[in-house]
């Protein structure tokens, strides 16, 4: 009889316990704190359970206790004036609440054609935790909108790994009056972007300082009509500038001091329409990448034409225009040097004339100083090479990316005896300006002691400007059609 009532109580608790809920067992008794970003302790939170009712708030230490809850269940917290935050239930949980920003929520909220004014001095940004948790403003499918910041307004963010400003899917966006970067400027472990371009077009950045992202200034990509005037690009880690599968870039008035680089050594497909950078408070030439090769030229305009001749270069890179006044004149300032006689022809966007040779290669050391590149003058290989478009050309055009003289340069039919600010004729296939006419450019050749030029000048007809002709010269000698223009080694 004592046996069969030890059995019948082992069954009843058996019983019992095969009655409570699994769910049961996965409880567990929560508590936590919430503070700010800088450690101040919150009163009033509102915590609740995937966004069920209150379950609790904190109390004046910031400190809750949420009692035993399912452990497959998410803690929200919410408080005005902050981000709302979430955690996987736990025994202990710490929140860290961050700053709502009225600037985003204005951008979030804006409708085509308005202006958003930003009031002076600093303006914190913390991501938003969601699934674009690492932008600080995303500026995405917008239309028409200005953002104009008043004297002294700056936009900081106050998280290493974030991009600051991304425009997605927007067009006609300007940014004005603006400092925008990082709160520690070129941090050693930040690895995104001040401003970030994506599928947008007419992008306008001016009079805005880009100062400091930790990796790169502006990342633009298959966008369209980016200008950047009148700016500063400073701080950046790697590169001031990544440009991909974009065209019409406009670069103008901008200074580039402390980046890493200036753009990647692997731009490619990206067609700039102009470009005055600055680097350490100087005008610096803008340069292209050449792709190496060999290309097989034919010049029918001999008669009899002679047999085809091969045209080697290895990769590198060729300065869009010819060295101007402006950058030249930077290189003066800064070694001491007389500046050349302008003939009264003007400066600025001119190109450089009456210098000679040992100049020009002053100029390419002093250069390749500010850079911490290799800059040199070509060959005439090299550059007739980059003249004929390299891959992208070949041997159909006399001229530097056309058969029409007219076309592509300032010549003795067109030039009013006299120079004519770069690229205002069509570029040739590689985006590079006035390689047929203009001035004559230095190569490094020699023919019997006697240097070789290239391209013709403003005062020569159509056989001086064709790409197979040339001309020597002594080496001290200098001439108001000559000039020069700067390679670099890959």
């Amino acid at each position: 009889m004592l046996l069969m009532k030890k059995i019948h109580f082992i069954v009843t608790i058996a019983l019992i316990l095969m009655n409570v809920p699994v769910s049961a067992q996965n409880r567990i008794s929560v508590t936590g704190k919430v503070s700010n970003i800088d450690g101040k302790l919150l009163a009033n939170a509102v915590l609740t359970l995937n966004k069920q009712n209150t379950i609790a708030t904190t109390n004046r230490f910031g400190e809750f206790d949420l009692g035993k809850i399912f452990t497959n269940d998410t803690v929200l917290v919410n408080i005005p004036g902050y981000q709302s935050n979430h955690a996987p239930v736990s025994s202990e949980i710490d929140f860290t609440l961050y700053p709502t920003s009225e600037i985003r929520e204005r951008i979030n909220n804006a409708r085509q054609g308005e202006i958003i004014s930003i009031s002076s001095g600093i303006h914190y940004l913390y991501p938003e935790f969601r699934s674009d948790s690492t932008i600080g403003i995303h500026i995405k499918n917008k239309r028409d909108l200005t953002i104009r910041g008043e004297t002294g307004a700056e936009i900081r963010m106050r998280w290493l790994n974030a991009d600051i400003i991304r425009i997605s899917g927007s067009q006609n966006i300007l940014l004005e009056n603006l400092i925008i970067g990082h709160h520690n400027p070129k941090d050693e472990t930040c690895d995104r972007t001040t401003i970030l371009i994506e599928g947008s077009n007419n992008i306008v950045i001016n009079n805005t300082n880009i100062d400091g992202s930790g990796k790169v200034g502006i990342n633009a990509r298959e966008s369209n009509g980016i200008v950047i005037d009148n700016s500063s690009i400073n701080n950046n880690r790697d590169f001031a500038f990544l440009f991909s599968e974009c065209s019409s870039i406009s670069i103008k008035e901008t200074l580039i001091e402390d980046n890493g680089e200036i753009m990647s050594n692997e731009e490619r497909n990206v067609e700039m329409i102009e470009n005055t950078l600055k680097v350490g408070g100087y005008f610096v030439p803008e340069f292209v990448f050449v792709d190496g090769g060999t290309i097989e030229i034919l010049d029918e305009s001999i008669i009899p034409p002679p047999e085809p001749r091969l045209l080697n270069a290895g990769d590198l890179y060729i300065g869009r225009t010819e060295v101007t006044f402006d950058q030249y004149d930077g290189f003066c300032e800064a070694t001491g040097r007389t500046k050349p006689d302008d003939s009264e022809w003007g400066r600025g966007d001119s190109p450089v004339i009456n210098i000679t040779i040992e100049d020009a290669k002053a100029y390419c050391e002093w250069l390749s100083s500010l850079l911490n590149k290799k800059i040199r003058l070509p060959s005439s290989s090299e550059w007739e090479y980059a003249a004929r478009g390299g891959k992208k050309g070949g041997d159909d055009n006399q001229y530097s990316g056309s058969n029409t003289i007219r076309e592509v340069a300032w010549c003795k039919f067109n030039s009013d005896n006299r120079t004519h600010e770069v690229a205002q004729k069509i570029p040739n296939e590689l985006n590079i300006f006035d390689m047929s006419g203009n001035v004559y450019e230095f190569c490094t050749d020699r023919m019997d002691s006697l240097l070789v030029l290239k391209g013709g000048s403003w005062a020569n007809g159509g056989v001086g400007c064709r790409l197979t002709d040339h001309v020597v010269s002594e080496v001290g000698f200098w001439d108001d059609n000559i000039g020069f223009r700067c390679f670099q080694d890959r």
